[in-house]
């Protein structure tokens, strides 16, 4: 989740500033912990709602299951193609 956080910071902050498909396999993703996490790293306050702007930023594919996650992955390389002129798109998993 570490990295679903950083990458969404400004180029000159080491980021690539773009937001990011996160696919959970484990069903271990928590919109509070990304909270923490950018409020830790100085990128979000958790008193000013813009920590919730950091996890807006992240796309969340849930998958448990092998053939699951290759539709989904395919349903999501087809919609990257469409975005990918529009904004930067990471995966993490």
């Amino acid at each position: 989740m570490t990295m679903a956080v950083t990458v969404q910071s400004d180029e000159e902050q080491g980021g690539a500033a773009g937001r990011v498909l996160y696919i959970d396999t484990e069903g271990t993703f928590r919109p509070q912990r990304v909270q923490q996490i950018a409020a830790a790293r100085g990128l979000a306050s958790l008193e000013d709602g813009s920590a919730s702007t950091v996890t807006d930023n992240i796309l969340v594919a849930r998958c448990w299951r092998a053939e699951l996650c290759k539709r989904k992955l395919t349903s999501i390389k087809l919609n990257v193609r469409v975005q990918k002129a529009k904004r930067r798109i990471f995966l993490a998993f």
